[in-house]
């Protein structure tokens, strides 16, 4: 297989899922995100819920060519960690199936949290996130 066949050029959603990532891009929090932000919030948040999900009717949401670095690197260490192999970079296609799927499933878990309360809730959510995340790492330790 040649590198251009395994390299896809566009990560996909749900198609149906299209109407929740336009809804969501008419709110006040996400009015500035593109579909690419969106899509990676969404892909943390399934990761983070430990919920992947496979996509049945795949619909095209994001070039690869507005991916930046730092994108790229978020989805090859989300496969990585995956899959716990290096070996798993050399298939983008699969690289790309595992953002898709955590997309998938964390797409619908934003949709939940913002439809059952509201935008601050959905906020706060984040917040504690981040303070979970940040005491983990535990700083004081590692000074």
């Amino acid at each position: 297989m040649n590198k251009s066949e395994n390299t896809p050029d566009r990560l996909f959603i749900e198609k149906e899922d299209r109407d929740i990532y336009d809804r969501l891009k008419k709110l006040k929090l996400f009015k500035k995100h593109d579909n690419k932000n969106l899509f990676l919030m969404a892909m943390v948040f399934g990761f983070h819920k430990k919920q992947s999900k496979p996509i049945t009717t795949s619909d095209g949401f994001v070039r690869k060519s507005y991916l930046r670095d730092n994108d790229e690197s978020l989805i090859n260490a989300l496969a990585v960690y995956e899959k716990n192999d290096l070996d798993i970079l050399l298939d983008k296609k699969e690289v790309f199936k595992i953002a898709e799927e955590y997309a998938n499933a964390g797409i619908k878990i934003i949709d939940k949290v913002i439809s059952d309360s509201d935008e601050a809730e959905f906020i706060k959510q984040l917040e504690y996130l981040l303070l979970e995340k940040y005491e983990e790492m535990d700083i004081d330790k590692n000074i």
